[in-house]
């Protein structure tokens, strides 16, 4: 069944289920049909397969494939970066903050032989909350919208 069959086959209403199975299956249909031109790609991301050793055929075993599928060259560039910049863990990022904010204090207090202590409000806000909840203290938030 053709996605456009697929399309009107779907009873009204639609079910979210549905219409995101579909439109899933509508952008994995766009990516394989659009390919890109190798002439238009940096040298070290065209594909250098030959037209023999992608259709069987003896015929045109030198000549390289002129074109390449999106998704495959999406797929290609996404492991390539992934591999080049790995994630960066919660911890890896309060450690490189907190290690910025000590040089930055280091360096103050030796021109200045004092400091300005740098505020995290988010952070300090987060951390109160946390402790008064384990304490058993509860707040009402209260919204600015409805006290008008």
């Amino acid at each position: 069944m053709t996605l456009l069959e697929r399309a009107n086959a779907i009873t009204n209403p639609v079910t979210r289920r549905e219409m995101v199975t579909l439109v899933n299956e509508c952008h994995a249909a766009m990516l394989e049909a659009i390919e890109i031109p190798n002439e238009k790609l940096a040298p070290e991301y065209q594909n250098k397969q030959t037209h023999s050793e992608k259709y069987g055929d003896s015929d045109e075993g030198t000549e390289y494939v002129a074109y390449q599928p999106l998704h495959i060259l999406l797929a290609r560039l996404e492991r390539e970066h992934a591999a080049a910049n790995p994630p960066i863990s919660e911890h890896e990022k309060l450690k490189a903050i907190t290690t910025e904010r000590a040089d930055r204090y280091a360096y103050q207090f030796a021109t200045r032989e004092s400091f300005e202590y740098d505020v995290d409000e988010d952070r300090l806000y987060k951390n109160q909350l946390a402790f008064a909840n384990a304490i058993g203290i509860r707040f009402e938030i209260e919204d600015e919208f409805d006290a008008e």
